[in-house]
């Protein structure tokens, strides 16, 4: 099955039919199951747990390019958790000692043009 809104969609639709989904968002929050651990109910999925890997990502970053001038990060505002992951972005960015610009609603390239200035 494809990702959290049709497997949202087919849980809203039955009971009886196992679904499998696929999640780059925490499927208790999006309420797809009742827990990571015991789903529970007739759905179950893989979660890829993108957000916990934040702070993991900044690390190999750093270890890639050891002094950043900038780390731009694209984030949409119409993701269920965005203000959690840019908090969370940005915190992991604090903790490892880099100058980090979330830019929100990069759509275009002139939305996000003033990160080559």
């Amino acid at each position: 099955m494809g990702g959290h809104l049709s497997g949202l969609a087919t849980k809203a639709t039955t009971s009886n039919i196992p679904i499998v989904f696929n999640a780059g968002e925490d499927p208790v929050t999006l309420s797809l199951v009742s827990s990571i651990n015991r789903p529970g109910g007739n759905a179950t999925g893989v979660y890829v747990f993108l957000v916990e890997m934040d702070a993991k990502r900044m690390e190999l970053l750093r270890e890639l390019v050891p002094n950043p001038a900038l780390i731009a990060v694209l984030l949409n505002p119409n993701q269920t958790r965005f203000k959690t992951v840019s908090e969370e972005i940005a915190e992991a960015a604090r903790a490892a000692g880099q100058r980090i610009e979330l830019v929100e609603g990069a759509t275009s390239a002139k939305s996000i043009a003033h990160l080559n200035e």
